[in-house]
């Protein structure tokens, strides 16, 4: 249970729910003050490329997982200044500022800045699909030709892949537009109907 100071463990189903919220609350307070501490701890590190490997020691993480903590740490810190303020007043959860944080990686500030503008009033209310679609709006339209290279780009690396799941088992991913996989999804359940 969610004991606050002097607040009294909720016991009605109404209660609980907002001690939940509050714990969200303050849960996206932390995380902000770890990301900070995680910046600072970048910058005062940056030309020992193996401080991760401490980060990753600390926080029990992996050596990847570390290095893309101290990426969005950076990033919230230094790019995206709102959204940090945002999941440290709770008003939107770590996972959304990561959607965010991911949307702007190829935007130079101004535009990363444009397009935190422009969807973090809304996100909070957002689900996750939501925000993706409204991010992926604001990025097109704060830098159209970047897009367009980017899409380019992307599909230069359609793929297939295909991958061990469990014991017998494999699971099979195909890369492309959202079209064709569309067309793709459309072809293969009409067959398994079939």
């Amino acid at each position: 249970m969610l004991v606050i100071q002097d607040h009294q463990p909720a016991t009605e189903p109404r209660d609980l729910l907002g001690d939940a919220a509050l714990a969200g609350v303050l849960i996206g307070h932390y995380q902000a003050v770890q990301l900070h501490q995680l910046a600072a701890y970048a910058r005062d590190t940056q030309d020992d490329e193996f401080a991760y490997l401490d980060v990753a020691t600390q926080l029990h993480l992996s050596d990847r997982a570390a290095q893309r903590r101290l990426k969005f740490a950076r990033t919230l810190v230094e790019r995206l200044p709102q959204t940090l303020v945002a999941l440290d007043q709770g008003w939107i959860e770590e996972y959304k500022a990561q959607l965010i944080a991911d949307a702007v990686a190829e935007l130079s500030d101004d535009h990363a800045l444009a397009v935190e503008a422009h969807v973090l009033d809304n996100a909070g209310q957002q689900t996750p699909t939501q925000l993706r679609n409204t991010l992926a709006k604001a990025v097109l339209a704060v830098d159209p030709e970047g897009a367009e290279e980017r899409r380019r780009e992307q599909l230069r690396g359609r793929r297939v892949d295909a991958y061990p799941t469990e014991p017998g088992m494999a699971a099979l991913t195909i890369h492309h537009t959202a079209e064709h996989i569309a067309t793709a999804h459309a072809v293969i359940a009409d067959r398994a109907r079939a």
